[in-house]
């Protein structure tokens, strides 16, 4: 059985299809199930056939679509689709309690559907949300709609050889067909190939629709599911404490880089010197060409890998203010390190730092998946364990991963990065500091296509926004005058209080303020 589908009435075989992983399904008679070799092709060719696809899909999103759909065909098999008394009723009502299956909303009475819940029990979809089991339905239903091509022209062509009228209405067409004596076994086996054929309708096609109720699935019952994106994300105060635990100076510069600018890790692989400007602290995001990773004599069926990965929506990047002069530091003492190795077909940063392979791209280490990152993603798991660096409780996971720098990042250009505003008040004209920029700018400095991919990252905690409140209160409080205003913060953020006393040029000033921070907390 296959390591990547989990499935109990297949065997999943996998296989490389324009560079993108695809799999075959071999039922228990050893035969292949065409339609679902059909629908991964149709995805890679063909993406916008189907009606909720408007544009090309990543390798990650095909993933997710091929899971769903042999999880659909592993309960049809489970359920008894694949047997001889092809009842077009009995499939069309099994079909549509798959939703209700999901969701673990187990109707008791019914024995069939009790039954294969029990025998699927260690092969059902992992679904830990609302969001998650709507995503696999809508590729389920993309999976229907194929069928229902695929029912339909292999009716008409066993109609015309029967001698029957292949015009006429499809579901009596269907009847006529099953019930002829003179049907093969081969013959009858290509009419109910879809699996789902028989039981759609002259109206349309079957449209499932998500279940009411989802409960968490019995694979996670003992693990608590993520909240929100803030529970990955990575904290920025926390990664230069990591960075110090991290051996190779590579992959000090690559973490440095994930942190800094929130990148994903294929962007940040296919980063070339020439995307950097020293001068002006400026790092753009621009994806390899094709002709660019040939001549960096990339395997082709790693170019169609790289060249599927989702990408940024803008080139421009933005730096967290904090973490930017340890990112140009670590990238520079990877520059002059033994581990990089300049090469004259290519002019990408990150490179293999051993091996026959020591100057090649790393970016060779990305699969059509996105998976293929393991090198990095143990190096990072020892660096958080030996920092003593772990997620939240409140989080599933047992380690943080790669893409957790991203939301380390979203989140806190959304509800902590300082900026500086210009208002007009009763004091006149005067700049303030604000914390956390709009999300219409965090939007752009991630790449996202769309402000609601940012949203996620906008839900603060309940004791930020504690904290938020009472150091607005003390501020407003403090009557606008400055050394009272960096007193009332220092009350509740001794942080805050360091960074601000530092900030004061006066040696004077400072050590004023000093005394009266320690005479209000003698008080």
């Amino acid at each position: 059985m296959s390591k990547g589908i989990n499935l109990k009435n297949y065997i999943a075989i996998k296989k490389i299809y324009r560079g993108y992983v695809v799999y075959e399904l071999i039922d228990d008679m050893g035969d292949e199930f065409v339609p679902f070799s059909l629908f991964q092709r149709e995805l890679i060719d063909n993406p916008t056939s189907f009606k909720s696809v408007r544009k090309e899909l990543s390798a990650s999103t095909i993933k997710i679509a091929r899971t769903a759909v042999a999880k659909f065909l592993d309960y049809l098999d489970e359920m008894g689709v694949n047997k001889e008394d092809y009842n077009s009723n009995l499939l069309r009502f099994i079909v549509n309690l798959y939703p209700e299956y999901l969701a673990c909303n187990i109707d008791q009475q019914n024995t069939l559907l009790k039954k294969a819940d029990e025998a699927l029990k260690a092969y059902k979809p992992n679904l830990r949300s609302k969001g998650s089991q709507k995503s696999h339905i809508i590729y389920v239903n993309n999976y229907l709609d194929l069928s229902e091509k695929i029912a339909r022209e292999s009716i008409e062509l066993l109609a015309v050889k029967q001698g029957l009228n292949p015009n006429a209405a499809y579901q009596s067409t269907f009847t006529s067909l099953w019930e002829l004596k003179s049907l093969s076994q081969s013959e009858r086996k290509a009419i109910s190939a879809s699996k789902v054929g028989a039981c759609i309708r002259d109206k349309g096609q079957i449209m499932l629709k998500t279940s009411r109720t989802l409960n968490v699935s019995r694979q996670a019952s003992n693990v608590k599911p993520i909240t929100s994106e803030l529970d990955r994300a990575f904290p920025i105060d926390s990664v230069e404490k990591l960075l110090l635990h991290v051996s190779s100076k590579r992959n000090r510069a690559i973490f440095s880089v994930l942190a800094c600018l929130g990148l994903r890790i294929s962007e940040v692989l296919q980063l070339r010197w020439s995307d950097i400007n020293i001068l002006e602290k400026d790092i753009v995001s621009i994806p390899a060409s094709k002709d660019e990773l040939i001549k960096a004599k990339v395997p082709l069926d790693k170019i169609l890998s790289i060249l599927s990965n989702k990408g940024r929506n803008t080139i421009s990047t933005m730096a967290i203010g904090e973490l930017e002069s340890l990112m140009f530091r670590c990238l520079y003492e990877y520059q002059c390190s033994s581990e990089y190795k300049t090469s004259p077909n290519h002019d990408f940063i990150f490179v293999f730092s051993r091996g026959i392979k020591k100057g090649e791209p790393l970016l060779q280490i990305l699969d059509v998946e996105n998976n293929a990152v393991s090198i990095l993603l143990k190096a990072l798991k020892l660096a958080c364990k030996k920092a003593n660096i772990s997620p939240p409780n409140i989080s599933h996971y047992k380690a943080y991963v790669l893409h957790d720098f991203r939301h380390g990042y979203g989140t806190y250009m959304l509800n902590s990065a300082p900026y500086i505003v210009e208002i007009i008040d009763s004091y006149g004209t005067r700049e303030i500091i604000e914390y956390g920029f709009p999300i219409a700018d965090v939007s752009k400095f991630m790449g996202h296509a769309n402000v609601g991919s940012t949203e996620v990252y906008s839900k603060k905690s309940l004791s930020k926004q504690k904290e938020s409140h009472i150091e607005a209160t003390a501020i407003l409080q403090a009557a606008g005058c400055t050394k009272t205003r960096v007193i009332a913060l220092a009350t509740y953020h001794a942080k805050a209080r360091d960074q601000l006393i530092a900030s004061i040029e006066s040696p004077v000033d400072r050590a004023e303020v000093k005394k009266l921070i320690e005479d209000l907390n003698h008080d």
